[in-house]
């Protein structure tokens, strides 16, 4: 696993998005007889851990350079 700085707005699977950041990811979960819901957007500068083989792809594709990790 890498850490990486995303460069633009983008969907889990590395789909651009080319209008305002968007809710792009969203799971339910049942805690304690309850639902909790849980959201995780993938926006421009944000730094998140990917595979190597996949952050190979994206940068190729301009979308997020490697960085040594969260400061």
């Amino acid at each position: 696993m890498v850490y990486v700085k995303l460069l633009k707005d983008v969907a889990e699977g590395g789909v651009e998005f080319k209008g305002p950041p968007q809710v792009l990811k969203t799971s339910m979960n049942r805690v304690a007889g309850s639902r909790k819901l849980i959201v995780t957007p993938y926006a421009k500068d944000e730094i998140v851990t990917m595979h190597e083989e996949s952050a190979k792809k994206w940068i190729k594709r301009g979308l997020c350079e490697i960085v040594k990790g969260p400061a």
